[in-house]
C-alpha cells in the first residue's frame, strides 16, 4: 500500500511539474537571450573540432560512427563565459532564478534536464515569495549529472578551471556549492585539484532555495545541436587545462608506467566477463585489473598519469586519461546495443590528449551488455597491439 502510495505522489509530482514547467519564464542566452544590465565575461576561447585523427582506429569501418562524419565537416564548439548575478535565487539542484526568470544555462541550457530536476513547482513558489536562506558570494556546480564521474570531469571541473585561469578574480572568495548526495570524488576533486578549503564547500539539499548575494554561473562547456546530430561536442582545450593543473598540484609519487585494465564487476552494466584472462593472456605485461568505483579521486589521477596501456569497457572510468602525461594505447570494448553515440566521449578525449586509441565495437552477453572476453577478442587485441612491440 506505501509503494503504490509512493508511486502515486511520484506520478503527480511530475504531472504539476510538467505543467509547471509550460508557463515558466526562461532565458536561454544561447538563443540570443539578454539579461539587462549584465553581461557575458569571456574566459576560454572557442574552439573548432574538424577532420580526422590518425591515432584514432575502431573495428567498424563497413559502418563507420556517424560523428566521423560531423568531425570531417568540422564543428564549432563556443568559447565559455560567466554571467556576474547579483541577488540571483538558487532553487533545487543548481537552478539559478534571476529578476524572476530562470536562466537555462544553470540546467544544462536544456529543457529537457529543467524539467527532468522535478523542482519547477519550487521555481514557481520563488517567484512570489523570496527565500529565506541567504548566501554570500557562491559559484554552483551542482546538476542533475553532477554526480556522475565523467560529467562532474567534463562539465564541472573544467567550468572552474577556465574560471580560475581565465577570470582574474580570486575564487577563493567564493563558496563553492555541491549537491548534498555528491559522491566523495566530489569534494576530493575540488580540494587536490583548486586548493579549495573544505569550508569554502557548501552542501545544497535537492529541496533547498537561497538567495545570493552575488552568484557567478559559469555555461556549460560544450555544445549540441542539430548540427552535431545531437551529440555533445566539448571545448577540448579545457581538457589539457585540467591536466595542466593536475601537474602543477598533483605530482605523481611515482614516476612508473602503469599497464591498467579497467574492471566493472562491482557496477551493474557492462562488465569485462572474464577479465583475468586479459591479465593472464598478457602476461608479460605487469597489467593491474583496478576498479575506479573504489579509488579515490587522487588515486585515479596517479593511476592513470604514467599509463602506458589501457584496455577497459565504455564506462566513466576513462575520462582519466585526461590526466595522462605519456601517449599511451587504449583500447575501449563498448557493446552494440549501446548508442554509438556515446563512443564520441572518448574520441574526443583521444584527439586532445594525442592518445593512440582503438574502439571495439562487440555484441554483448546479455542486456547488461556485458562482453565476454573470448579467444577471438584477445587474438584482436594481440593483433593491435603487435606494432607497438607488445
Amino acid at each position: 500500500m506505501i509503494s503504490r502510495l509512493k508511486v502515486l505522489g511520484k506520478s503527480i509530482l511530475k504531472g504539476v511539474n510538467a505543467a509547471a514547467g509550460n508557463i515558466l519564464p526562461v532565458i536561454d542566452v544561447r538563443r540570443g537571450g539578454r539579461i539587462a544590465n549584465v553581461e557575458m565575461q569571456t574566459l576560454a576561447k572557442p574552439f573548432t573540432i574538424e577532420g580526422r585523427i590518425k591515432t584514432y582506429d575502431y573495428n567498424t569501418k563497413s559502418n563507420a560512427p556517424y560523428w566521423i562524419t560531423v568531425f570531417d565537416k568540422g564543428v564549432h564548439v563556443s568559447g565559455v563565459s560567466y554571467l556576474a548575478l547579483p541577488g540571483a535565487y538558487l532553487v533545487g539542484r543548481g537552478v539559478i532564478v534571476y529578476k524572476k526568470k530562470v536562466i537555462l544555462e544553470s540546467a544544462i541550457f536544456q529543457m529537457e534536464y529543467l524539467n527532468k530536476l522535478l523542482v519547477n513547482h519550487k521555481i514557481i513558489s520563488s517567484l512570489f515569495t523570496k527565500p529565506k536562506k541567504k548566501l554570500g558570494k557562491v559559484i554552483p556546480l551542482l546538476n542533475k549529472l553532477s554526480n556522475n564521474y565523467y560529467h562532474w570531469t567534463t562539465e564541472s571541473l573544467t567550468r572552474l578551471a577556465a574560471f580560475i585561469e581565465y577570470s582574474g578574480d580570486n575564487y577563493h572568495d567564493y563558496d563553492i556549492i555541491i549537491a548534498a548526495d555528491s559522491p566523495y570524488f566530489v569534494r576530493e576533486s575540488l580540494i587536490a585539484l583548486f586548493g579549495i578549503k573544505p569550508e569554502k564547500i557548501i552542501q545544497w539539499q535537492n529541496t533547498d532555495c537561497g538567495v545570493l548575494d552575488n552568484c557567478v554561473l559559469i555555461s556549460y562547456p560544450f555544445v549540441r545541436t542539430p548540427e552535431t546530430v545531437m551529440t555533445n561536442m566539448y571545448n577540448l582545450p579545457l581538457y589539457s587545462l585540467l591536466k595542466k593543473i593536475s601537474l602543477t598540484n598533483l605530482p605523481s609519487p611515482n614516476q612508473a608506467p602503469t599497464y591498467i585494465i579497467i574492471s566493472r564487476a562491482n557496477v551493474n552494466q557492462r562488465k569485462l566477463l572474464g577479465e583475468q584472462r586479459l591479465k593472464e593472456y598478457f602476461a608479460p605485461l605487469p597489467f593491474q585489473i583496478i576498479h575506479t568505483e573504489k579509488m579515490s579521486y587522487v588515486e585515479q589521477v596517479y593511476a592513470f598519469r604514467n599509463a602506458k596501456l589501457v584496455i577497459g569497457p565504455h564506462g566513466a572510468g576513462l575520462i582519466n586519461l585526461i590526466y595522462v602525461n605519456n601517449k599511451p594505447v587504449v583500447i575501449e570494448l563498448f557493446p552494440t546495443t549501446r548508442k554509438i553515440r556515446d563512443a564520441v566521449a572518448y574520441h574526443q578525449v583521444a584527439r586532445e590528449m594525442n592518445i593512440d586509441y582503438h574502439l571495439l565495437v562487440k555484441e554483448p552477453m546479455n542486456d547488461e551488455q556485458d562482453i565476454e572476453i573470448t579467444d577471438g577478442i584477445l587474438a584482436e587485441i594481440k593483433d593491435i597491439l603487435a606494432p607497438y612491440g607488445y
